[in-house]
């Protein structure tokens, strides 16, 4: 019977040193899934950074983009300003209408106080046109109701300022 208990107790320490290292196995797995899980979240955090990184870039394309349109409607209006005081009212009217279709295209930067300040220059522009075109035909044609006479001029002094 010795004999037999000596296997038991040898068994007994076997199965004890088994159990042993079954809790190291499983402490070790424990370990690993904590650590894929912090590495998991390390990673959904740099995921994150990057979409908002490109998010921020695309922003800044679409600004980019928008501030160099403004910046061509602001030419087209000083061509359009340069064309009144040349007289070419035609080709002045001609940019107005470029700034204004241009304007339009600006998405959702039509409402900001750069592009309300465009459109009233540009309003400005186009009233001082519509003006200085009135008083120029006004003083071509001059009119006299109680002589029932029209006098048409060949030319006028060229007094008329843009601003």
């Amino acid at each position: 019977m010795a004999p037999d208990v000596d296997g038991w107790i040898a068994q007994a320490k076997q199965l004890q040193a088994d159990i042993e290292r079954s809790r190291a196995t499983a402490h070790d797995i424990v370990q690993q899934a904590e650590s894929g899980k912090a590495q998991q979240a390390r990673v959904q955090d740099a995921a994150s950074k990057v979409a908002l990184l490109e998010n921020e870039l695309v922003f800044n394309e679409t600004l980019a983009q928008t501030v160099e349109q403004i910046q061509s409607i602001s030419e087209l209006l000083e061509n359009a300003q340069d064309a009144a005081v040349q007289d070419q009212v035609t080709q002045a009217l001609d940019k107005l209408e470029d700034a204004d279709e241009a304007m339009v295209h600006l998405g959702t930067f039509e409402n900001t106080r750069v592009v309300s300040i465009l459109r009233t220059r540009a309003n400005q522009l186009r009233a001082a046109i519509v003006e200085n075109t009135t008083e120029c035909w006004n003083a071509l044609l001059i009119t006299e109701p109680a002589e029932r006479r029209v006098t048409i001029k060949d030319e006028i002094q060229s007094e008329y300022i843009y601003t």
